[in-house]
Parts: C-alpha cells; sequence; structure tokens
C-alpha cells in the first residue's frame, strides 16, 4: 500500500502541476525500474477481508471519522469509508495504468530515460532554438526566416497561364524527323501550349510542303517554319510572324533537287539527307544557333552558312539564295558588301572592298564567327576536288547550286567558287623588322612585320582549278588586303535549353 501511495502522489503531483519537472519525470523512470516486479504484483487489496472487516458489528463510539487516526484496533465510519473506497479506485486505475506500461519492454523505459537525459544535457541549447539553426534535410524541410520573408512577397495569386509548355521527347536532338524530300515528321510525345491550349502529339504528325503548306507552292531556297494551332493541328508557312498561332521551329528547303544523284564525295546517304527539305537545317525553339537559323546547317556542334555572303546581308541575312556574291572589288559580278548598321551604316553605304577587318564587323552584326582551318575542311567535305566553278557560273556571281561543288552537309559552293576570309591569323612573310603600320582605315595601327598580320583564306576561286577542293587554302594575303575573288563564309554557336 505505501508503494502505491508514493508512485500516486507522485503522479498527482506531476499531474497538477502546469510545467512537469525534468527531474520528476526521471523520478517516475527511476521509481519504477527498481519496484517493477512489486507493482507486477500489486493489487487494490483483498476485497473478500475488507468486506468481512466492514461487516464486523461494531459499537458508534467506537467508530474513527477521519483517516489520520493512528489507532489499530477501532473502526472508520461509513463517511471514510466512502473517501477510502474513492481513494481505493484512484489507486487502482493507477495499478491499471502502470501495469500496462510495464506490458512492453524495457524500450520504452530507456527511451524515456534518453529523452530525459537529452533534454537535461541540451536544455541551454534547445531553449534557444529556432528553425534558423536546424539544418535542412531531405527528411525536414523547412523555411527559414530568411526563405519565409520571401515566399510572403510573392503574389500568391500565380497565373498558370503563363507558365509555357514546351515539351519534345528528346531534348538532347531536334524536334524534327525528316521523311521525303518535301516532307517531315513532328514525333509522338511532343506537347505544346497554344495560347492557353495545350497540344499533345499523340502519335507521328507528317507535314508536306505540298499538302501543308498555308499559302502558295514550295520554292528551293526558302526558309520555312512550322506552327502549330490550338486545334491540334500543325502546318507550314514562310511567314515567321504570324500571331494567331504558335510557332515551333523550321527548316530550309536547298537547292539540291528530289532526284539529283551524289557526286563528288557524297554518298546516296548523303544525298538522302541533303535533297529538298536539308534534315541538317532542322531547329527548333530549344535546338537552335544563336543567330538566325536562317540558312544555316547544324554540323556536330556547330551552325554554319549554307550559302556565300551576299552583298544585301542587312536585307537577307548572310545566308541567302539566288543573290549577289559579295566580294573586294567588282569584278565578275561581285558587289562590295554593305556596311552592318552596327558599324555606321544605314543600308545604303557599303565598305568599299571586302576586306578581313569587314568580315569580322559583318560576322558580329550577325552573332556569328569567321570559320577557322580545322572547321573549313570538315564542313566542305563531299566536293568534287580540284576543280572550280568556271565551266557553269556563266562569269557571274551568283549565290546559286552546282551539284559538284555542293558538301555532304549539303553546303553550296564550299569550294571552287569564291575564297573566303577564315578566322586563322599568322605573322605573314617577308621581312623580320617590326613597325606600326596604318593600314586599319584610320582605326588605329597595326605594329608587326612589313606584310602582317596574314589571315587565311579557304576553299579557291572560280579560275583556280587543281588548287581548289575542301582542304584548299592560302596563306598569303594580310587583313587588309581586297580582292574580288575573297569573301566570306559564317558559323554560329549552338544554342540548346531543356
Amino acid at each position: 500500500m505505501a508503494l502505491v501511495q508514493v508512485l500516486n502522489e507522485t503522479l498527482s503531483s506531476i499531474l497538477s502541476c502546469d510545467d512537469t519537472s525534468l527531474d520528476q519525470l526521471q523520478d517516475i523512470v527511476n521509481y519504477i525500474k527498481e519496484n517493477r516486479k512489486r507493482i507486477e504484483s500489486l493489487s487494490a487489496y483483498d476485497e473478500q477481508t475488507l468486506d468481512k472487516k466492514l461487516d464486523l458489528k461494531v459499537n458508534i463510539s467506537d467508530i474513527v471519522d477521519n483517516l489520520l487516526s493512528t489507532l489499530s484496533d477501532v473502526p472508520l465510519s461509513a463517511n471514510q469509508g466512502r473517501v477510502l473506497d474513492e481513494k481505493i479506485k484512484i489507486i487502482s486505475e493507477s495499478i491499471t495504468s502502470i501495469k500496462t506500461l510495464l506490458a512492453s519492454d524495457d524500450t520504452s523505459l530507456d527511451e524515456l530515460q534518453k529523452i530525459v537525459n537529452f533534454i537535461k544535457q541540451n536544455r541551454d541549447d534547445l531553449s534557444t532554438l529556432d528553425l534558423s539553426n536546424i539544418a535542412e534535410t531531405e527528411e525536414l524541410k523547412h523555411f527559414t526566416k530568411e526563405l519565409k520573408n520571401k515566399v510572403e512577397t510573392i503574389d500568391n495569386k500565380i497565373d498558370i497561364f503563363k507558365i509555357d509548355v514546351y515539351n519534345k521527347p528528346n531534348f538532347d536532338e531536334v524536334l524534327f524527323i525528316k521523311s521525303t524530300p518535301s516532307s517531315l515528321i513532328i514525333p509522338k510525345g511532343f506537347t505544346v501550349k497554344v495560347d492557353n491550349v495545350i497540344v499533345e502529339v499523340s502519335s507521328n504528325t507528317t507535314l508536306d510542303l505540298d499538302t501543308n503548306l498555308d499559302t502558295g507552292s514550295k520554292i528551293a531556297g526558302t526558309d520555312y517554319v512550322v506552327y502549330a494551332k490550338k486545334d491540334g493541328t500543325f502546318y507550314l508557312s514562310v511567314n515567321e510572324k504570324k500571331t494567331e498561332d504558335r510557332l515551333i521551329g523550321g527548316f530550309h528547303y536547298g537547292l539540291i533537287g528530289h532526284t539529283e544523284i551524289a557526286t563528288g564525295n557524297k554518298t546516296e546517304a548523303d544525298m538522302a539527307q541533303i535533297r529538298g527539305i536539308n534534315a541538317y537545317s532542322f531547329w527548333d525553339l530549344k535546338f537552335r544557333p544563336v543567330a538566325s537559323p536562317k540558312g544555316m546547317v547544324f554540323i556536330k556542334d556547330k551552325w554554319y552558312d549554307i550559302y556565300l555572303c551576299n552583298s544585301e546581308h542587312i536585307t537577307n541575312g548572310t545566308s541567302k539564295a539566288l543573290t549577289t556574291i559579295a566580294g573586294g572589288t567588282l569584278t565578275n559580278g561581285r558587289k562590295y558588301p554593305k556596311m552592318p548598321l552596327e558599324f555606321g551604316g544605314d543600308n545604303t553605304l557599303t565598305y568599299e572592298s571586302f576586306k578581313w577587318f569587314h568580315a569580322c564587323e559583318i560576322a558580329k552584326a550577325n552573332a556569328k564567327q569567321l570559320i577557322d582551318y580545322a572547321e573549313f575542311q570538315t564542313i566542305a567535305y563531299g566536293v568534287q576536288e580540284g576543280v572550280d566553278a568556271s565551266a557553269v557560273d556563266g562569269d557571274g556571281a551568283t549565290v546559286e547550286h552546282y551539284d559538284y561543288l555542293t558538301s555532304k552537309w549539303g553546303i553550296e559552293q564550299a569550294s571552287g567558287t569564291q575564297w573566303i576570309w577564315g578566322n586563322d591569323l599568322t605573322n605573314g612573310y617577308g621581312t623580320t623588322s617590326f613597325s606600326w603600320k596604318n593600314n586599319t582605315e584610320n582605326r588605329g595601327q597595326i605594329y608587326a612585320t612589313a606584310n602582317a598580320p596574314v589571315a587565311v583564306i579557304f576553299g579557291g576561286d572560280r579560275a583556280n582549278g587543281m588548287i581548289a577542293g575542301s582542304r584548299a587554302s592560302n596563306w598569303n594575303n594580310y587583313v587588309w588586303n581586297m580582292y574580288w575573288n575573297i569573301g566570306c563564309r559564317f558559323s554560329s554557336e549552338h544554342k540548346s535549353s531543356n
């Protein structure tokens, strides 16, 4: 009985307290562990014995009406029996609760002991703990005060209609697949948002220039774009500025005929890629050059102009079929290139020459670069080596198609037509004596040897015959040089995003 009373008093004290102390909790743990066996054998008391004692006849004068008496041979009053009965019930309930706890293994008490010990040992740290000094883990994500402040500044009315959707089956590759010289495939799995409508391609969709062009007929040497409509259909157009539908990409329909046979070092497999629609010219919103994709092809890791630079590049772009080849003098039909707007031009002024300096400015104005020798010999591969265009160009200067001077990637007049300025520079030739030279059109001077620096030119011109080819290079032209037979072709860095 004393054991239960002590335990009950301790429990009652804790339950009546607003803030139970850790020491009290520790006492309970210790007490239960120490008296486990005794507690397990407890009962309130033997009720039959108690009943017998309560049934004994006693004198009224012998009855004691309190529970504080120390007499051992007198009975309690009925009133105190009621009080005692209530206490017995409380103790009985306490015993039951304690036995329930003891019915589990020692783990519960041990864990409780660990909690008590940890709290005691870390009382100071825990009292100052807040979210800002709790490490964030995968199991526990929380807002720091700083993050909370940022979140609270965000407009809670997020417009889901402003979230773009443009998902390709394979983000590492261009969206479109060539089917025939005049058709392409939009693959199954492509998803795009048109206005506020999500369009999903559930099966491969074929578009043909003969049947899906919005207006007119297909024209060789033209750039086309692909549009998606809200009703889930697609079409082709030459107009890249339509606003009622969603532009999703484009391609170049080249000058190479649908049935043209392989020439030079090209194979039938090469021809299948470049007849009609040039498979290397496909681009989409997340796979394209940094520059305008018009008239460009993607070769491994970079984009290159299909066509030689034309004199009206401000209007046409630097790569456009059936224009006039830009050259350093007005010979054999060549024309001076326009001066870019970014470098003092007004769409009327020309350079009055075509020096290496000018090629660099035209390139930069169009987010492009000059090509280096290592690149040229790979992108020009496929031409017939050791021949030029003199037999077919009619002494003209048109950007056009010569089958045997087209590379395997579909680059036109890749050799034997017009030398192109390259990116590589060298010290030049002649003397080894250095001096300042005013050869920059009054834009500073160059300190170099007599004919330096020299810029390489590639490919050969229309009169070079056996000299011309995919590895032809001339390292004898200083950067201020200008000839009718030197023009340019450019490249652009690749831009890819997920």
